[in-house]
């Protein structure tokens, strides 16, 4: 893990919001401090992290955080992380809980610049941090009438589709995981994910059987 420590002694939050159980926070950023990559995280100097959601522009950083932070972020923080870089192809992104900021971070970055084929899922707390829409993508051997996606992804051309235990309508009745495995896969397709621990081992229980190819693990 690379940690790069950032100084920002005027930083401070100028906007929040809830999204489902998690927070938005807007943060002043000025445009000559180095921002965090797709992939990475603020840690801040009282424990609290913080995942950028989208890139830094206009002296604002948007982020996501599972509490207010206990410290006002006006001290010191490090970036941690490696950042991520777009894979010469095809990618699938697994996500779970807060690992939609990264989520969305990299579909920011990869719209820019598509090398390929992209193709989101996520499995969201209850309540959902957004309202799901019908997606109006087709994607190959979906389980039928999986078609609950990501509002944003949609605006921006991405197929998503969400996977959920809580029977959220339109979405797949299971994990992340458990989707990701009734997909078909190429075999140089490069596998995003981004969750917590428990996440993550599911996903590794998976990688056991030679499901992933080409996996990027980040614990979020």
């Amino acid at each position: 893990m690379n940690a790069c420590p950032v100084r920002h002694d005027s930083l401070k939050i100028l906007a929040r919001a809830e999204l489902g159980p998690y927070l938005h926070l807007t943060l002043e950023w000025p445009d000559d401090r180095p921002a965090p990559a797709p992939g990475q995280h603020l840690r801040l100097a009282g424990g609290d992290t913080l995942w950028p959601m989208l890139d830094c522009r206009s002296g604002r950083l948007e982020a996501l955080a599972s509490r207010i932070p206990a410290t006002t972020p006006d001290e010191h923080a490090t970036i941690e992380g490696s950042p991520l870089e777009l894979p010469p192809g095809d990618a699938i992104i697994l996500a779970q809980g807060l690992g939609l900021a990264p989520l969305i971070h990299l579909c920011e970055r990869w719209r820019a610049s598509p090398p390929g084929r992209l193709l989101a899922l996520y499995e969201p707390p209850a309540p959902a941090p957004f309202r799901p829409r019908p997606s109006r993508f087709l994607v190959e051997r979906m389980p039928p009438g999986v078609i609950a996606a990501i509002p944003l992804l949609e605006d921006w051309g991405i197929p998503s589709r969400l996977a959920s235990v809580d029977g959220l309508p339109g979405a797949f009745e299971g994990g992340a995981d458990e989707l990701f495995a009734a997909l078909p896969l190429a075999e140089q397709t490069t596998t995003f994910v981004f969750g917590d621990a428990h996440f993550l081992a599911r996903v590794n229980a998976g990688q056991q059987k030679g499901r992933l190819m080409r996996p990027v693990l980040s614990e979020a």
